[in-house]
Formats: C-alpha cells, sequence, structure tokens
C-alpha cells in the first residue's frame, strides 16, 4: 500500500468537457480519440468519489507569467504550420466543428466543481492553489491524460518543476 497524506493531496481533472453530441459536432468528434472514452468516465461518475481535499478559488493568483519567447518563423515554417492544420489535426474537415464545439464549451455535469473545490486554467493557477492549499502531490484523473499530462496547461512536467509530486489513477 503506498502511503498517501491527503491533507496535502489534491486530484486535478483536465479537460472533462460537454463536447456535445457527435451528431452536433461530428468534426470535433473525429479529431479528439478521446473524447468517447471522457464520456464514459463521466457517466461512471465514481473516480473521484471520497476525496477529501478540494481545491477553492483563483483569487490566489497574482498576474500571469508572459507568454514564452517565440522562434521567427519563417514563410516555410508558417505553411508547415497550415499544412499541419489543414491535413493533420484538427484537419480542414474538422475545423468548424471544433470552432462551433469551442465557443460553447463546458464542463461535464459530473466534472463540475462542487462547494469550494477550486479551477485552475493553467500551470500558474494551479500551483497557486497548492501553494496556498499547501499541496504538495497531485493526482491527475483519466479523463485525457496522455496528451494533456505533456502538453496542456498545468501538465505534470509543469508542476513537479514546483517540486509537486504528480501521479494517476489508473
Amino acid at each position: 500500500m503506498i502511503e498517501i497524506f491527503w491533507d496535502h493531496t489534491a486530484v486535478v481533472v483536465m479537460h472533462a468537457w460537454d463536447t456535445g453530441t457527435r451528431e452536433q459536432y461530428p468534426g470535433w468528434h473525429r479529431a479528439v480519440e478521446y473524447i468517447p472514452r471522457a464520456e464514459r468516465i463521466c457517466r461512471r461518475g465514481q473516480l473521484l468519489q471520497g476525496i477529501p481535499r478540494c481545491l477553492r478559488a483563483l483569487e490566489l493568483t497574482g498576474p500571469p507569467p508572459p507568454p514564452p519567447e517565440q522562434a521567427e518563423p519563417d514563410e516555410v515554417l508558417l505553411r508547415l504550420r497550415r499544412f499541419r492544420e489543414e491535413n493533420v489535426f484538427p484537419g480542414k474537415h474538422n475545423m468548424e466543428d471544433v470552432k462551433r464545439g469551442f465557443q460553447r464549451i463546458d464542463f461535464a455535469s459530473q466534472a463540475r466543481s462542487q462547494g469550494d473545490e477550486g479551477i485552475a486554467e493553467d500551470g500558474h493557477q494551479l500551483f497557486a492553489l497548492c501553494r496556498h492549499y499547501k499541496v504538495n502531490h497531485l493526482i491527475y484523473a483519466r479523463f485525457a491524460i496522455n496528451w494533456c499530462l505533456l502538453l496542456s496547461p498545468g501538465r505534470m512536467a509543469e508542476m513537479s518543476r514546483h517540486g509537486i509530486m504528480c501521479s494517476a489513477f489508473r
């Protein structure tokens, strides 16, 4: 049995969105492979039951850090980015549905924060909540933790740089 100090542990649920139906946004559902799995997990609704620690508010954060400095794109890079967007992800045939879906994005009803649980939009806000509540261990829940754990704001590597232990539910 692994020892967990729940007073210093919080659960992170990433991208538990209400993504509408496949009929409403077929291109979004084609482009984002994890949507059906995330919906099944939300419907079961048992993932977060019994977790005693919750986070509260975003007013704890100061101003966001500046975005990382960017390399100067040349014409070839701009064409490659456009090619990738149109032909790889999300794909030209999916773009309109993805755009419409994001315009109405919301939390899945099963994943809405309750009581004084916090919501963080990025790693800066998540670390502010961790610091405020003396959280030193984050457990990421199984929604889109494959890609999201590596590349989304609040990812494990980002939080580990702050000295936070990061793990995931299986």
